[in-house]
C-alpha cells in the first residue's frame, strides 16, 4: 500500500510540474525540475516523504523540497561562476574535510570495538594523588546540616537546636519528627555531601566573619535569621578556597580524564602500528 502511495505521489508531482524528458536527463524518468543542466527526478524525492502524511501534506512537502532544490542549485552555480579560479582551493578543502571525516569515523569505530571503558578506583586514586594540585577549590565548601524554621515556632526552635547539636541516633529521630510538626525544611548531609558555602550563604544569609579558616573552625553551629525564618547550620567539615578538592567532588572528572588518556593511547598505538606495518611492506616511500 505504501509503495502504491509513493508511486501515485511521484506521478502526481511529475504531472504537477508538467515536465518532459530533457536532453542529458535520466532516460528512465521524467524530470520534475531543472536548473541549467541539473535535473531533479521523482526518485530523489521518494525517501524524503514520510509515509504517515496525507496526500495534501505530502505534495506540499514535495513542492517545498523542489523549490529548495532549485534555490540551492541556483546559488551553487552562481558561486561557481563568481569563484572561478578558486575551484582547486575549494576541491582541496573538500578532500581534506572528507579525509578528516573518514579518519574520525574509523577512529570512533575502533574506540567502540577496542577501548576498555572500565576505570578502576585505583586508577582514579593514583591520578588524584599524582595531580591533586590540578583540583583546587574555587570556593569554600562544607559538609553541613541546614534547617529552616518558621520564626513563629518559638517553643520548638530551642529543642530543634539542641537536637541538631546531638550525635545520638535517638535524638536524630526526634529531630525529624519535630521538624515535620513545625513545617521546618531541612537537609542533613552524609559524610561526603560537600556543598559550596556560597549556596548556604545565599539561602540563609549566614556570613563569614573574619578569617574563613578561623570562622569555620570555631563556629560548628551557626544560628541566623531573617524576617520570616530562623536558620540552623551544623558544620561537620570544611575546605577552604584554594585547598585541594576532596576526591569525591572530582571523581567523575578524573574518570573522564583517565578514559580520554586511554582513548588517546589506543589511537596512537593504532597509528604507530599502521605506520610500522606499511613501512615493512613498502606501502609508502619518503623521497
Amino acid at each position: 500500500m505504501k509503495i502504491l502511495f509513493r508511486v501515485s505521489l511521484l506521478f502526481l508531482v511529475s504531472a504537477l510540474f508538467g515536465s518532459c524528458n530533457q536532453d542529458g536527463a535520466n532516460t528512465d524518468e521524467f524530470a520534475i525540475a531543472r536548473v541549467y543542466d541539473q535535473y531533479l527526478y521523482p526518485s530523489e524525492l521518494a525517501n524524503l516523504i514520510p509515509d504517515n502524511l496525507s496526500p495534501e501534506d505530502s505534495l506540499s512537502l514535495a513542492k517545498k523540497y523542489i523549490n529548495d532544490w532549485v534555490r540551492r542549485n541556483l546559488k551553487v552555480i552562481k558561486a561557481e561562476k563568481n569563484l572561478y579560479g578558486e575551484d582547486l582551493k575549494i576541491d582541496a578543502e573538500v578532500r581534506r574535510f572528507r579525509n578528516d571525516l573518514l579518519i574520525y569515523k574509523y577512529e570512533e569505530k575502533l574506540i567502540d570495538q577496542k577501548l576498555d571503558t572500565n576505570v578502576t578506583e585505583t586508577e582514579i586514586a593514583d591520578y588524584y594523588d599524582k595531580y591533586s594540585r590540578e583540583f583546587l577549590l574555587n570556593d569554600h565548601i562544607v559538609v553541613a546540616d541546614v534547617m529552616k524554621i518558621p520564626l513563629d515556632a518559638y517553643s520548638a526552635a530551642y529543642k530543634l537546636k539542641r537536637l541538631m547539636q546531638s550525635d545520638k541516633n535517638s535524638d536524630r529521630k526526634l529531630l525529624f519528627d519535630m521538624a515535620e510538626e513545625v513545617d521546618a525544611n531541612y537537609s542533613f548531609a552524609n559524610e561526603n555531601d560537600w556543598q559550596e558555602w556560597t549556596r548556604i550563604e545565599e539561602t540563609t544569609g549566614a556570613k563569614i566573619q573574619g578569617d574563613p579558616e578561623q570562622f569555620f573552625k570555631y563556629n560548628k553551629f551557626i544560628d541566623t535569621r531573617d524576617s520570616l525564618y530562623r536558620y540552623y547550620i551544623a558544620v561537620h567539615d570544611f575546605r577552604l578556597k584554594g585547598d585541594i578538592s576532596p576526591l569525591e567532588l572530582v571523581r567523575k572528572k578524573i574518570r573522564a580524564i583517565v578514559l580520554n588518556k586511554k582513548r588517546y593511547k589506543l589511537l596512537l598505538e593504532m597509528e604507530n602500528d599502521l605506520y610500522q606495518t606499511a613501512s615493512k611492506q613498502g606501502d609508502f616511500e619518503i623521497y
